[in-house]
Parts: structure tokens; C-alpha cells; sequence
């Protein structure tokens, strides 16, 4: 049996693209800050014993919510939900900062996914289709990948992060600096 490594690539995306994607990261923000009032509320209510939601009741609680939104589909709402319950129990906190999306304080752009939502184009291997949108990239896209987001950097540019699975002998190829393979015969720390 053969080990495998989990890599994680960042594409940049092309400029044409990026307008769609804020808007896409607006409707991202609010299923995030719906999701941490919901779970507020039903953390700490008026009357009765508080209950903790998980991801699976948050994704419960918000199915249907995409007859709402334009730009984003219901893996993506179920991502932003279960990322939210791991976050929040992660923290140990009943609720968690609100994401902004306009001001001088607004958080960067983060649309999470699930492989299946985003496929290949069958004319280019630049070109994703994610929720209907074409998003074409700088650099071709691996064979198989799992489930990845879209995240902007602080100078407003958007890039793909893909995970992809390697083998442990192309590990070796692919990896940089911090880890080194230890010389045949050695033993290392065990």
C-alpha cells in the first residue's frame, strides 16, 4: 500500500471573472453571518435549555435557502454551514465574528465547494464551470481533486485552491523546504 500526501494548489484566476466572484463572496458572507446568528440564538434562548447546532442541523435549517440566492448553489451554502459548526466548535464560543462585505473592514473573499460542483470544461483544461458561471484560469487543472474554495488575497485577486492527493514517490518531487526525506540508514526521530 502506497501513501499518499494531500497538496494543495493555488491557480490564479482571470481578471474577467473577479467581479462575479465578489458578488458570489457577498451571498457567501451572508449565509455565513445567518448561520452564526441561527446558532446564537438557539445556543443561548429565551426560554428553555440551549441546544448546540451542528453542521448537519445548520444544512437542515437551510435547505430551500438557494431559490434566494443568484450566485451560489446549495454544496456551497451545506459547505459554508458545516465550515462554520467546525469553526465554532473548534473555538468553544456560541458565536462567532460576523463576515462584512463592504467597508473599510471587510473580510476577503472565501467561496468554499465541494469537488463534485466544479467540472471541467470539455474545450479547454483552463476553464472551470462552477454554479453556471465559466471561470477561466492561468495554468491547467490536475486529473482529480477534492473539495476546494475560491479565496481572494488582500490585493483583491482571485485565486483556486485545489487539494489533489500525491503519491508518497511524487511527494518527494513536489515537496518544499520544512520537510526533508532523511538519508537511507538513518533513524529518525520515532
Amino acid at each position: 500500500m502506497s501513501a499518499t500526501f494531500t497538496k494543495t494548489l493555488r491557480i490564479k484566476v482571470k481578471p474577467n471573472s473577479w467581479a462575479w466572484l465578489d458578488r458570489a463572496r457577498v451571498e457567501v458572507n451572508q449565509v455565513w453571518n445567518w448561520a452564526n446568528a441561527t446558532s446564537a440564538k438557539a445556543a443561548r434562548p429565551f426560554v428553555g435549555r440551549g441546544k448546540w447546532l451542528s453542521g448537519f442541523d445548520l444544512c437542515k435549517l437551510s435547505s430551500g435557502a438557494t431559490e434566494h440566492f443568484d450566485f451560489i448553489g446549495a454544496e456551497t451554502i451545506q459547505k459554508v454551514c458545516t465550515e462554520y459548526a467546525t469553526r465554532r466548535k473548534q473555538s468553544k464560543r456560541t458565536k462567532l465574528r460576523f463576515r462584512k462585505s463592504a467597508g473599510s473592514k471587510q473580510s476577503l473573499g472565501w467561496i468554499p465547494f465541494k469537488a463534485a460542483s466544479l467540472r471541467r470544461t470539455k474545450n479547454s483544461n483552463s476553464i472551470v464551470r462552477f454554479c453556471g458561471k465559466s471561470i477561466r484560469l492561468f495554468e491547467e487543472l490536475p486529473a482529480k481533486w477534492l473539495e476546494g474554495q475560491f479565496a481572494q488575497d488582500a490585493l483583491g485577486q482571485w485565486w483556486l485552491c485545489l487539494p489533489v492527493e500525491i503519491a508518497a514517490a511524487d511527494a518527494g518531487a513536489a515537496r518544499s523546504g520544512g520537510c526533508r526525506s532523511r538519508p537511507e540508514g538513518s533513524r529518525g526521530h520515532q
